[in-house]
Protein backbone atom coordinates (compact mmCIF):
# COMPACT_ATOMS: atom_id res chain seq x y z
CA UNK A 1 0.00 0.00 0.00
CA UNK A 2 0.84 3.57 -0.90
CA UNK A 3 1.95 5.38 2.17
CA UNK A 4 0.63 8.55 -0.55
CA UNK A 5 -2.80 9.71 0.92
CA UNK A 6 -2.73 8.21 3.47
CA UNK A 7 -4.12 10.19 6.92
CA UNK A 8 -3.27 10.37 10.07
CA UNK A 9 -0.14 11.43 12.41
CA UNK A 10 2.52 9.50 14.36
CA UNK A 11 5.32 7.46 13.38
CA UNK A 12 6.61 4.65 15.23
CA UNK A 13 10.57 4.06 15.93
CA UNK A 14 10.43 1.52 13.47
CA UNK A 15 9.40 4.50 10.70
CA UNK A 16 6.16 2.98 9.99
CA UNK A 17 2.71 3.23 11.83
CA UNK A 18 0.25 1.15 12.50
CA UNK A 19 -1.63 -0.94 14.75
CA UNK A 20 2.19 -3.18 15.18
CA UNK A 21 4.83 -3.28 13.91
CA UNK A 22 7.13 -6.62 14.05
CA UNK A 23 10.71 -6.55 14.98
CA UNK A 24 11.84 -6.58 11.43
CA UNK A 25 9.71 -3.29 10.79
CA UNK A 26 6.93 -5.00 8.50
CA UNK A 27 3.63 -3.65 9.21
CA UNK A 28 1.63 -6.05 10.89
CA UNK A 29 -2.09 -3.61 10.17
CA UNK A 30 -3.22 -1.09 9.47
CA UNK A 31 -5.83 1.00 10.73
CA UNK A 32 -8.62 2.11 8.87
CA UNK A 33 -11.60 4.48 9.50
CA UNK A 34 -14.68 3.91 8.40
CA UNK A 35 -17.36 6.86 7.74
CA UNK A 36 -20.47 5.02 5.72
CA UNK A 37 -22.38 8.35 5.39
CA UNK A 38 -26.03 8.19 3.98
CA UNK A 39 -27.89 6.45 1.50
CA UNK A 40 -25.73 5.43 -1.24
CA UNK A 41 -22.81 5.10 1.45
CA UNK A 42 -24.42 2.92 3.48
CA UNK A 43 -24.50 0.37 0.76
CA UNK A 44 -21.17 1.12 -0.47
CA UNK A 45 -19.19 0.46 2.51
CA UNK A 46 -20.24 -2.65 3.14
CA UNK A 47 -19.45 -3.50 -0.45
CA UNK A 48 -15.96 -2.24 -0.96
CA UNK A 49 -15.52 -3.75 2.66
CA UNK A 50 -16.61 -7.04 1.14
CA UNK A 51 -13.57 -6.97 -1.69
CA UNK A 52 -10.68 -7.22 0.87
CA UNK A 53 -11.86 -10.58 1.22
CA UNK A 54 -11.29 -12.79 4.36
CA UNK A 55 -7.18 -13.10 3.91
CA UNK A 56 -6.45 -9.74 4.17
CA UNK A 57 -8.94 -9.07 7.54
CA UNK A 58 -5.57 -9.47 9.51
CA UNK A 59 -4.11 -6.79 8.06
CA UNK A 60 -6.71 -4.30 8.93
CA UNK A 61 -8.45 -2.89 12.26
CA UNK A 62 -11.58 -1.78 10.93
CA UNK A 63 -13.14 1.80 13.64
CA UNK A 64 -16.60 2.42 12.46
CA UNK A 65 -17.93 6.14 12.87
CA UNK A 66 -21.61 6.70 12.66
CA UNK A 67 -20.85 10.30 11.35
CA UNK A 68 -24.00 10.98 9.04
CA UNK A 69 -26.92 13.52 8.09
CA UNK A 70 -28.78 11.14 9.94
CA UNK A 71 -26.78 11.70 13.02
CA UNK A 72 -27.19 15.59 12.21
CA UNK A 73 -30.65 15.36 12.25
CA UNK A 74 -30.95 13.45 15.61
CA UNK A 75 -28.36 15.27 17.65
CA UNK A 76 -27.59 18.68 15.34
CA UNK A 77 -23.92 17.74 14.95
CA UNK A 78 -22.46 15.73 11.95
CA UNK A 79 -19.56 14.86 14.00
CA UNK A 80 -18.81 15.02 17.54
CA UNK A 81 -16.34 18.20 18.63
CA UNK A 82 -13.12 16.52 18.34
CA UNK A 83 -14.36 14.63 15.20
CA UNK A 84 -11.61 15.23 13.02
CA UNK A 85 -8.59 14.50 16.02
CA UNK A 86 -10.36 10.93 16.35
CA UNK A 87 -8.42 10.49 12.64
CA UNK A 88 -4.80 10.70 14.12
CA UNK A 89 -4.39 7.61 14.79
CA UNK A 90 -5.43 5.96 11.10
CA UNK A 91 -3.51 4.96 8.39
CA UNK A 92 -6.59 5.75 6.04
CA UNK A 93 -10.22 6.84 6.11
CA UNK A 94 -12.82 4.83 3.83
CA UNK A 95 -15.70 7.48 3.23
CA UNK A 96 -19.05 6.67 1.71
CA UNK A 97 -21.11 9.04 0.61
CA UNK A 98 -22.56 11.94 2.93
CA UNK A 99 -25.75 13.87 2.40
CA UNK A 100 -29.38 14.24 1.83
CA UNK A 101 -32.36 16.61 1.06
CA UNK A 102 -33.73 17.17 4.93
CA UNK A 103 -30.01 18.33 5.83
CA UNK A 104 -29.26 22.06 5.41
CA UNK A 105 -26.04 22.82 3.61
Amino acid sequence: MSRAGLSGAGVSSAGVRGVGVSGAGVRVAYRIAVVSGDGIGTAGIPAALAVRGTPGDRFFRLDHFDWSCERYLRTGRMTPQDGPDTFSGHDAILPGAVGRPATPA
